[in-house]
């Protein structure tokens, strides 16, 4: 299904034609809002992601991607080294003037840069060389759309059995703005039953393995390093 296939049923739903320059751009920005909705209604499977960023040798902060919600870990991919995140008070205390170079040991969390929006993440120790790479995962969220999304497939963005439910949800909030409570409840109803199955799904991503509450799970936190271990005398 497309944005546009989307926007159509959105408008139609509520006895709109989505030729309608109007009609069309709000369903747009229902169906913004309800994808919102989604994305922080749970730690869906569907949105950790992954990707890399390389150092510039004195350089210490960096701009994550533009879907960035929440980081999970970093790895100095490049020197095999995975990374901590720590405070702002520890990356005070360890280099106060923030002039240590060297290999990255650590990430810490600054904010936002003002001017993007994006989140910002300070290495340390400053890189001294460029283009070691940073990877990093993360939780995603879904960034608006505009009309030049319209012709794209949804699967990009979110899965086709959440399809439903965002269209449901959109449509609740058009009913909602025109007055047409009733069948806004019905469609909140749909929205509910379609968040709760993909919510179920969500649960058996892992496959055939089964997790229990308050118990460890069955991977290791020990990794050693090639070379780390020798035979004892």
């Amino acid at each position: 299904m497309t944005l546009t296939t989307a926007i159509k049923i959105t408008a139609n739903r509520v006895g709109l034609l989505e030729t309608n320059v109007s009609f069309k751009d709000r369903s747009r920005d229902y169906l913004n809002i309800i994808a919102k909705r989604i994305g922080t209604r749970a730690k869906w499977n569907w949105l950790h992601k992954a990707t890399t960023f390389n150092t510039t040798a004195d350089t210490q902060t960096y701009q994550l991607a533009t879907d960035v919600l929440t980081p999970h870990s970093f790895t100095d991919q490049s020197n095999n080294q995975p990374l901590g995140i720590v405070g702002w008070d520890v990356l005070d205390l360890a280099d106060p003037d923030r002039g240590e170079t060297g290999d990255v040991d650590v990430v810490t969390i600054e904010g936002v840069d003002a001017s993007t929006g994006r989140i910002l993440v300070r290495l340390y120790p400053i890189p001294s060389t460029s283009d070691d790479v940073i990877r990093y995962r993360y939780l995603a969220y879904i960034p608006d759309w505009t009309s030049s999304d319209d012709s794209t497939e949804l699967d990009r963005w979110i899965p086709e059995w959440l399809q439903p439910a965002l269209i449901f949800g959109a449509t609740e909030l058009y009913k909602q703005e025109k007055g047409d409570y009733e069948g806004a409840l019905t469609d909140r109803a749909e929205y509910e039953t379609g968040i709760k199955s993909a919510l179920d799904i969500n649960l058996n991503v892992q496959g055939n393995r089964e997790w229990h509450r308050g118990r460890g799970g069955p991977v290791s936190s020990f990794w050693p390093q090639e070379g780390g271990l020798t035979a004892a005398g």
